[in-house]
């Protein structure tokens, strides 16, 4: 089946679908890359609560707090979701580095 006839099958919620939208937990704006820096400060053992705070405050901005919580799960292949299971990828690896 291809891509697009699985995204129409998707319940009617333009959330769901807006990947453009960027509330959308998969959106990355074209400046998001690898190579960003979210902290300053790296962490050193030292100044574990500081750089947590700096961290949670980066990722909420950006609303990729759920993939280091775990909240915000891959689609899986028989989700009406699935389709944006590629686009979770990039955005993991985003966060991930």
């Amino acid at each position: 089946m291809a891509e697009e006839e699985r995204i129409n099958q998707v319940p009617h919620n333009p959330l769901l679908l807006d990947v453009n939208n960027p509330s959308h937990v998969v959106f990355l704006h074209p400046s998001d890359n690898p190579n960003n820096v979210l902290v300053s400060e790296l962490l050193n053992g030292n100044n574990y609560g500081h750089w947590k705070k700096s961290m949670e405050m980066a990722l909420i901005s950006n609303n990729k707090l759920g993939f280091v919580l775990g909240t915000c799960p891959k689609p899986d292949s028989n989700s009406p979701l699935a389709p944006l299971a590629d686009k979770w990828d990039r955005c993991d690896k985003i966060v991930i580095r």
